[in-house]
């Protein structure tokens, strides 16, 4: 039984189909590990976000801190003037 051009057509379009099968399938499983790296990215992300906030956040504190301290100081020294 000779093979005729359209059997090697029906059978070069079986392969394709499975062909394109095991791409959709690959790119599940490459979407999936993509969500996973993503999700690990902005996981890293948020740690080098506090690791530089944390000292910057103390160091407003501190800058509040002084400025309320020297404030008060100024304003016990007018009222130290006003009196003498």
């Amino acid at each position: 039984m000779p093979l005729t051009t359209n059997d090697v057509l029906v059978f070069l379009e079986i392969i394709a189909l499975l062909l394109l099968v095991v791409v959709l399938f690959h790119l599940v499983f490459v979407a999936l590990d993509l969500r996973k790296i993503v999700k690990r990215v902005n996981t890293v992300t948020a740690q080098l976000e506090q690791v530089i906030l944390k000292p910057i956040n103390m160091a407003d504190a501190t800058v509040e801190w002084v400025a309320a301290f020297l404030e008060g100081y100024s304003r016990k020294e007018k009222k130290g003037k006003k009196r003498g």
